[in-house]
């Protein structure tokens, strides 16, 4: 009743609140515990006294308990700071709410210590409470636009403390400032703790677990936060792919948390209660981002600019980010969008190689493939990434799995018919058009395609043996074949002999398939049959017969082929039916019918080796003339 007396008063309480805490701390002036709480919780009325208009008791009771907890004697246990937080603690939104008041400098430090001698899961509970009563917005909004220094420091603490180790704090922050802002927070090279706290832990002589408990041993003692770079970086101004800040960004800020904190008064005031502030539902919108394309906090436009200047571009999960780029690529609809989208998923994984050996779209891109009618330029940037995406064993089994191999081919033998009529080509510079996403790439041409696609082959040869055989099987060998005819580049001839000799000579399966089709048992009889005085026996035979073969047959048919008008993959065929050696079945026939087996394996030798002449010139010869 002397203390209630005392502040209904309204004055000073400084010397009372001092002789009570020393009357407090006597060794007789109570018998703990259960005098020791009694006493505290006569003391804890006060905080929230309906008689106090002034604030006198609340500021009175405040500093007695932030002597309590902060400054306590050093024969109080961890048992005994624990019941002080304990009838501290059903005041605390009050006490908060205070903080928002000027001259709140008492509340303002009891709520301080209180967070940190409350238990971890009573932490949680009071860090939501001060997002819910509006105290954290109050406070945030504050520290933002306040120039006196030492009042942001008080509010910037109560955002700390309420976001420390708190999911919730820390996802409200990311509703409001921007990811990579908010992720400053973690480049921590040293410990932040509260201002003007002494981080000292009460005896634990009787209770080792309450202090282990207690938030200052769990959350706050070794807190890694980097709050100053943090608030630093409020007044930066930044125009990176990852980062884009500016003083007319944090002016919204203050303008869109003086709003919410306007509604969150009026409220208060119309219902005389607590006004509850949806800080899950609040989302800050910053009008000069809405221009630019952001994918998992990356700037699009930003991100290929960098690229293009030849700068360092790290992206912290980048399977996350190319699945979300396709996500994007697929709901476009512009094509120069589609093409700058599709060259920025190739530049991310030509420089991260766990995106590329973990590609988490590559079945779609091989659906792409299968489509005739796709655009070329996305062909070529599709094609480019393949060719990295198959030295990983993985992405080789997906496209066998995908059946991607059939398109491929299918897309080689287009490429060939191309190159046919396309002529010499060189790739251009392509810059895509229109007001969307300006990026400038080199576009492949034909020629270039084709060694992309034979690259995708011998990368993925040497990645996975149990693809090699699908590579010498029809019709995917033929027209790989035929790419070493029409494309005879030392590098594709290179490529396709090293697909071909790296598959049979690896590939147990291929081995038996030429073994199995008689081919191999014919052969290597020819070969034991073969005599070289034989040749000498039949001059006069093998002249006429390789003649007739290989020089008078295909004349003949070719040019009456070329006159009839015949052209192109038609005329191609027939020159490789025409033109080719004599067979090599024609051996053993002429055994089993009793016909000159010598001089049939003698046709068979000199046919193949004059043919590698006459070939040469009759595609030579044919081609001149238009006829391909």
């Amino acid at each position: 009743m002397v203390f209630r007396r005392f502040c209904l008063n309204q004055s000073k309480y400084d010397s009372y609140e001092e002789a009570f805490r020393t009357s407090f701390f006597k060794s007789d002036g109570y018998a703990p515990p259960s005098g020791f709480t009694s006493s505290l919780k006569t003391i804890a009325e006060f905080l929230n006294w309906p008689k106090d208009k002034s604030s006198t008791a609340c500021d009175a009771a405040c500093a007695f308990f932030f002597t309590l907890l902060n400054d306590r004697s050093d024969s109080l246990t961890a048992e005994e700071v624990s019941a002080a937080e304990a009838v501290v603690a059903p005041h605390i939104s009050f006490i908060s709410k205070r903080t928002r008041e000027k001259n709140s400098e008492p509340a303002l430090k009891l709520v301080k210590a209180f967070f940190l001698y409350c238990s971890c899961d009573e932490l949680h509970v009071h860090q939501t409470t001060l997002l819910k009563n509006g105290v954290f917005l109050f406070h945030l909004h504050h520290a933002l636009c306040t120039s006196a220094v030492a009042e942001a420091k008080a509010s910037k603490d109560v955002v700390m403390a309420t976001v420390a180790g708190s999911d919730e704090g820390l996802r409200t922050m990311t509703r409001i400032f921007p990811m990579p802002l908010v992720n400053i927070l973690d480049a921590a090279k040293t410990v932040t703790r509260l201002s003007d706290m002494s981080y000292k832990q009460p005896m634990a002589d009787r209770d080792v677990s309450l202090l282990e408990n207690m938030a200052v041993c769990s959350v706050f003692a070794a807190l890694r936060a980097n709050w100053e770079g943090f608030w630093r970086g409020l007044d930066c101004e930044r125009a990176a792919y990852d980062f884009i800040w500016n003083a007319g960004m944090k002016a919204a800020v203050v303008a869109s948390l003086q709003h919410e904190l306007d509604d969150v008064r009026m409220r208060e005031s119309k219902a005389a209660s607590d006004a509850l502030w949806d800080y899950e539902g609040y989302r800050m919108n910053y009008p000069a981002l809405q221009q630019f394309v952001c994918v998992d906090g990356y700037y699009i436009q930003q991100m290929l600019d960098a690229y293009a200047n030849g700068e360092a571009v790290k992206i912290l999960r980048p399977l996350e980010f190319t699945h979300h780029l396709c996500d994007l690529f697929i709901v476009t609809r512009e094509l120069e969008e589609k093409r700058a989208l599709m060259y920025l998923i190739s530049r991310v994984n030509e420089s991260d190689d766990e995106a590329a050996r973990n590609f988490p779209v590559l079945r779609y891109l091989c659906f792409l493939l299968e489509d005739e009618s796709l655009d070329e330029i996305l062909q070529g940037t599709i094609l480019v990434i393949l060719r990295r995406l198959c030295h990983w064993q993985r992405n080789a089994e997906q496209i066998q799995d995908y059946h991607a191999l059939d398109s491929l081919s299918l897309l080689l033998s287009r490429y060939l018919n191309a190159l046919q009529t396309a002529g010499e080509e060189t790739s251009v510079e392509y810059e895509t058009q229109g007001s969307g996403l300006k990026c400038r790439f080199a576009v492949p041409c034909v020629r270039e395609r084709v060694d992309l696609l034979l690259g995708i082959f011998e990368n993925a040869c040497i990645a996975m043996s149990r693809i090699r055989s699908d590579l010498i099987a029809e019709p995917t060998l033929s027209r790989l074949l035929r790419a070493l005819l029409l494309c005879p580049t030392p590098a594709a001839s290179h490529t396709v002999l090293s697909i071909v000799a790296t598959s049979l000579a690896s590939s147990p399966r291929s081995q038996a398939l030429v073994y199995q089709s008689g081919l191999f048992p014919i052969l290597l009889l020819l070969g034991a049959s073969f005599e070289s005085r034989d040749l000498s026996s039949y001059k006069k035979e093998l002249l006429i017969c390789v003649g007739l073969r290989l020089v008078i047959f295909p004349g003949a048919i070719l040019s009456l082929a070329m006159a009839l008008g015949i052209r192109d993959m038609e005329f191609v065929t027939l020159l490789a039916l025409c033109a080719a050696p004599t067979a090599v079945n024609s051996f053993n026939m002429a055994q089993q019918l009793g016909g000159d087996s010598q001089l049939a394996g003698s046709a068979v030798v000199t046919s193949t080796a004059f043919s590698c002449v006459t070939l040469f010139i009759w595609i030579t010869l044919f081609k001149q003339l238009g006829a391909f």
